[in-house]
């Protein structure tokens, strides 16, 4: 009977269109039959496929073929490399190539497929700077038909010591803060707000003041925001940042206390809550 084992090592977990694989076979039936076949595949672009196929067989010796598929076209070219099994020449055969493959994923592939993607996010980001102007001023539109109600449900909320956004900023956020309890990062975020002016006021600015446009959205002296898709379909708000990991800084008042809380823009927000409190009562 037959044994045969398989492994595959590859790297596909980041881009399925280009990855390095290899995969190893061997083989046994009866001790003249013993065989390693060991196969590496180059995925040149999403139409190319580069083959070097090596078999290392007791018997017939060690041959490669080198097989080129494009679309349905298939080239083989197979070599002899010796009759007899010869161990260096094997070790050669399987080693070298795939040491040039993965070079040549790692230093040409990758990289040329990473400039690629970025030539395009810069194309992209182009088209949407002309688009920039009128999603700003349909949000500040926004914001001045929301204004009223929302300066009306903020002197509510302080005489009643209910819930106040005193600042919210969304979009590009420095210091690359993740979304999490920012009360450790009080200092960074004062020295951040006071640099609000500078973003709005840049060429391309990275965030919008949203204060307003999240003071409206509160119900009984609570806002939630679900989970999901980029926040800046809200009302009020735009995308300042396009083609960046945008985040929302909320600097808020309950019950007299100062809270804050970051938040990615996929990830849900629900305000008032105890884990935002910096303990501050005024």
């Amino acid at each position: 009977m037959p044994r045969d084992s398989h492994f595959r090592i590859g790297d596909e977990h980041d881009n399925q269109d280009e990855p390095v694989a290899i995969d190893v076979t061997s083989g046994i039936q009866g001790f003249a039959d013993a065989r390693v076949h060991v196969e590496m595949t180059a995925t040149i672009d999403s139409w190319t496929n580069l083959t070097w196929d090596v078999e290392v067989n007791l018997s017939t010796g060690v041959k490669v073929t080198i097989s080129l598929t494009r679309l349905e076209h298939n080239i083989q070219l197979p070599i002899l490399l010796t009759p007899i099994l010869e161990l260096d020449v094997a070790a050669y055969a399987m080693l070298l190539p795939a040491a040039v493959a993965l070079g040549l994923h790692y230093a040409v592939l990758k990289p040329r497929r990473r400039r690629a993607i970025q030539q395009r996010v810069d194309e992209l980001k182009g088209e949407q700077r002309s688009q920039l102007h009128i999603q700003r001023l349909h949000a500040e539109e926004t914001v001045r038909l929301l204004a009223p109600s929302a300066e009306r449900s903020r002197a509510a909320a302080r005489a009643t010591d209910g819930l106040v956004i005193e600042s919210a900023l969304y979009g590009d956020l420095p210091f690359g803060i993740a979304a999490q309890n920012s009360n450790s990062l009080h200092a960074a975020l004062d020295h951040f707000w006071n640099s609000r002016s500078a973003l709005s006021t840049a060429d391309e600015p990275r965030a919008c003041d949203v204060t307003l446009a999240l003071q409206s959205l509160i119900t009984n002296n609570q806002l939630v925001i679900a989970s999901g898709g980029g926040k800046y379909s809200l009302p009020g708000f735009y995308d300042p940042s396009f083609g960046v990991e945008k985040s929302l800084f909320v600097r808020y008042r309950f019950r007299g206390v100062q809270h804050e809380v970051i938040v990615k823009d996929d990830e849900a927000l629900a305000i008032p809550m105890k884990a935002h409190s910096l303990g501050s009562q005024t």
